[in-house]
């Protein structure tokens, strides 16, 4: 998918060429149903046309996605509930804002993130799951210096309905 995303005219007046954004990505999405795990994915490229008067540290190629992976602990009759399961889920997603070098230094060009999450989580019916999550990310500026890193614990609860 794509378009363009800037303002080109206004009153008639050209105020810049049509720039635009083109987005492309992959799912993947598996169930290994004899071993109860649960497998998804995607990766996503998006060309940005960056006015050359901008630097380089606006990124023309950025790129990124996550894969998934849920595995299912025990599914049966929990605290009232017929069918519920408890699980396992590990995901790994990295974000990379700015794909390729400088040209003055044929250095590369940093502006990335990598996270990973473990969890164990609680399905008291398939649309609503309680989870405990503790992930780590690390977080590398435009010049690529040591990354920067971080941890978090969240609970949370979610419905669909």
């Amino acid at each position: 998918m794509g378009g363009v995303y800037n303002k080109f005219q206004d009153d008639g007046l050209e105020l810049d060429r049509r720039r635009r954004v083109d987005v492309y990505a992959i799912d993947y999405n598996n169930e290994i149903g004899r071993w109860g795990t649960a497998i998804t994915g995607e990766w996503v490229v998006a060309h940005i046309d960056v006015p050359e008067v901008h630097s380089p540290q606006y990124g023309r190629l950025q790129s990124g996605g996550f894969i998934d992976v849920v595995q299912r602990l025990l599914q049966r009759r929990m605290l009232g509930w017929d069918n519920a399961r408890l699980e396992v889920a590990g995901r790994f997603e990295t974000a990379d804002y700015n794909n390729g070098v400088f040209e003055t230094t044929s250095t590369n060009i940093g502006d990335c993130v990598k996270a990973f999450t473990v969890g164990l989580a609680f399905r008291p019916v398939s649309g609503t799951v309680i989870r405990a999550n503790f992930s780590e990310s690390w977080t590398r500026d435009v010049f690529e210096n040591p990354a920067s890193r971080s941890a978090a614990i969240a609970v949370g609860l979610s419905t669909y309905f």
